[in-house]
């Protein structure tokens, strides 16, 4: 949900409404949970190569703040 999220606020950052951008936001809602917020997604993932992914950082709240920012636009 992050990570669509971030698409949506991008896209509509970025001009007219496409299709595509609807499509995206219809995905969007419909992985809202039913009390409101959104699956925590990882903004942050590390260390860096060569080593193996091993720390994820992010939140249900981070995810549903910015599922807001990119619905309300």
């Amino acid at each position: 949900a992050l990570d669509l999220a971030l698409a949506c606020a991008t896209a509509r950052c970025l001009g007219p409404e496409s299709d595509h951008t609807r499509i995206a936001v219809s995905r969007l809602l419909a992985l809202q949970a039913p009390e409101g917020s959104w699956p925590a997604g990882a903004l942050f993932v590390g260390p860096e190569a060569p080593e193996p992914p091993s720390i994820f950082w992010g939140s249900r709240a981070l995810t549903t703040a910015i599922a807001i920012e990119a619905l309300s636009r």
